[in-house]
């Protein structure tokens, strides 16, 4: 599994690297290799001290061995580090600290301090740095296994919202075969928008806020508004801007806006004749425009969505505030047009 990049000691880390250094140090459950990995890096590290002799002035006795003793540390740990620092002290000491040989003088014993305090702070500092670090990845996985716990929880949460509303929807619709008239029609009504938000709940609200195309968003809608009223005589077209998108707190009231509108123009604009919906989005500034046009009958001369006394209508215009908008029907030529004017463009916040 990919590990999330992180930032270390102020060093951006991908997953890969990541991944690599969880394993440090190295040959945990085999310290004789580790320390004999540390032993080869002191011989090359005395080596090249061995060639540079010549051409290194006097005062550089630990040139090569503090690399060689950070190096030890970091991949194989805290003894191969240590083991590094005892034979770079040796070797320094007799080889490299005048007058050669286990000479001890008072130069040759605060050289000696120095190189001790000096590795023995690289030592500890990358012990600490590789516990911190350890600490650091343990938690970051108890995050994410937390993080994927709540969206497991969310998900559910929001199903069982969603069956719960179509649970409501199912009830009324079985109230509604014991009424008849206006009474039963207006619990079927009902009915359909309570399932209508069940399933918007459970399609559009996620654990990450993640905006959800406006364009898919209104073509699905208006084919299953279709599909709900059975009707197989109506051809639905959609186009405009796939790229717009909208967070779930506005694309379940604009969801039911365009499911209403879509519902008006079955019922009242065409009936009980084979009919088309053409839905469009666009942006027009920092407004989102979603159109929903029909070849029906159209509402009469004079008529203004927010005085109807339909109730779908009234909803529409009342989400639309809802919105920072507003909702227009009007007829234009041969075509009834819906707007739907979504106050800002949140691609453009």
């Amino acid at each position: 599994m990919r590990v999330a990049p992180f930032l270390l000691l102020g060093t951006y880390v991908d997953g890969r690297t990541e991944s690599w250094l969880t394993r440090l140090p190295l040959a945990q459950r085999r310290p004789a290799l580790g320390m004999a990995a540390a032993a080869v890096i002191t011989l090359i590290a005395f080596a090249v001290r061995m060639t540079l002799d010549r051409v290194l002035p006097p005062g550089f006795p630990y040139v090569t061995f503090f690399p060689a003793v950070v190096l030890s540390a970091f991949i194989f740990g805290v003894r191969p580090g240590v083991l590094s620092a005892v034979l770079g002290f040796a070797f320094s000491w007799y080889y490299f600290i005048p007058p050669p040989g286990f000479a001890l003088t008072g130069g040759v014993a605060m050289a000696l301090g120095l190189y001790v305090f000096v590795v023995a702070v690289d030592i500890l500092l990358i012990h600490l740095m590789q516990r911190a670090q350890l600490r650091a990845l343990a938690e970051r996985q108890i995050s994410r296994d937390l993080a994927e716990t709540r969206a497991v929880l969310f998900q559910e949460l929001q199903h069982r919202v969603g069956n719960n509303l179509q649970m409501v929807g199912s009830m009324l619709a079985l109230q509604k075969r014991g009424l008849a008239g206006d009474a039963a029609q207006a619990i079927g009504e009902a009915a359909r928008r309570v399932a209508l938000i069940g399933t918007m709940q459970r399609d559009l609200y996620r654990p990450d806020g993640e905006a959800t195309a406006l364009l898919d968003l209104v073509g699905k809608v208006c084919a299953e508004t279709v599909t709900a009223h059975g009707r197989d005589d109506v051809t639905l077209n959609v186009e405009g801007d796939a790229a717009i998108a909208l967070p779930p707190n506005l694309a379940i009231p604009a969801s039911v806006v365009v499911a209403e509108t879509a519902a008006n123009a079955l019922e009242h604009g065409f009936p009980d004749r084979a009919g088309h919906l053409a839905v469009s989005v666009a942006r027009e500034g920092t407004m989102v425009v979603v159109c929903v046009a029909d070849d029906g009958a159209g509402p009469p001369a004079g008529f203004s969505a927010e005085q109807s006394t339909s109730l779908g209508l009234r909803l529409a215009t009342a989400l639309a505030r809802q919105l920072r908008g507003h909702y227009t029907l009007e007829r234009d030529g041969d075509r009834t047009v819906a707007r739907l004017v979504i106050g800002s463009d949140p691609d453009s916040e």
